[in-house]
């Protein structure tokens, strides 16, 4: 799995790829990405549809619960 939170003017860039590792290759064409301006409320159902996608449905629940994953996104944000 690789998660990679960044920011810039507009507000946070979330980037997540249910495969992760070295050889990930070009991430920017192949991560899913999640953008949270920066007036709004982070909305974490929304956020986990858009990103965790390509994630098995009986695999979301791990990554879910996996620390420094999606549990931990909101508190970074806030």
């Amino acid at each position: 799995m690789y998660i990679c939170i960044y920011s810039n003017r507009e507000g946070e860039i979330i980037l997540f790829h249910h495969e992760g590792g070295i050889d990930i290759g070009d991430v920017d064409s192949k991560a899913l990405t999640y953008s949270i301006l920066i007036d709004d409320s982070l909305d974490v159902n929304q956020m986990e549809n858009a990103l965790l996608k390509n994630v098995p449905a009986n695999r979301r629940p791990y990554v879910k619960r996996k620390p420094s994953s999606f549990s931990q996104i909101k508190f970074f944000i806030e």
